[in-house]
């Protein structure tokens, strides 16, 4: 491919770089962007990202939009890496939130980003969204729907809550005391 675009054959070296496997299909990117093809580099991440849900074509291509300007590009591509099976994490949620807040876009994104949340039944990211926005009751309401699912050997609210269950305690020390008590007492028994 790289001895193709030296020769100026560039179509060609792009319908080679189609056939390769997805592993390398970054660093054949980055072959046509030393070479002054960020275009057609672009176009072939872009393609194989419709057909795969690999998170670094996603994260190559986002980067690419971000270091452009193009905030809405980048937005639809975090958006994208936030439905990928690993990608809903608070750092996600962060980044997403602030990539609309600079095209005014929160408040179309935050509801569609909150129902996919709760469709996934990720208790742990919806806890901490809550204590993200300012929402120390609903995190504290999320949390002791987990009590009864306890395992003892993983803390008072499961394994994935081990952590996350402290932080809310400390939200609602000063509304809630009795909660937060209660809370740290679990850890402690």
């Amino acid at each position: 491919i790289e001895r193709l675009l030296t020769r100026g054959r560039n179509k060609e070296a792009l319908a080679e770089a189609r056939h390769v496997d997805t592993y390398y299909l970054l660093e054949i990117a980055d072959i046509f962007c030393e070479h002054d093809q960020e275009t057609d580099a672009e176009q072939l991440v872009m393609e194989r990202s419709q057909q795969t849900q690999n998170e670094n074509l996603l994260e190559w291509l986002q980067k690419r939009y971000q270091d452009r300007g193009d905030n809405a590009g980048a937005l639809t591509l975090a958006c994208r890496l936030f439905s990928t099976p690993s990608g809903d994490t608070i750092e996600r949620y962060r980044e997403i939130r602030q990539l609309a807040e600079l095209s005014n876009q929160w408040a179309n994104v935050q509801p569609e980003l909150l129902a996919s949340v709760k469709q996934s039944d990720n208790i742990a990211l919806q806890i901490e969204i809550a204590l993200e926005e300012g929402q120390p009751q609903e995190a504290l309401t999320l949390l002791q729907s987990q009590q009864e699912q306890k395992d003892e050997k993983f803390g008072p609210y499961g394994s994935d809550l081990f952590n996350i269950g402290i932080e809310v305690a400390k939200a609602v020390e000063a509304t809630e005391p009795l909660e937060a008590i209660t809370i740290y007492q679990n850890y402690v028994e």
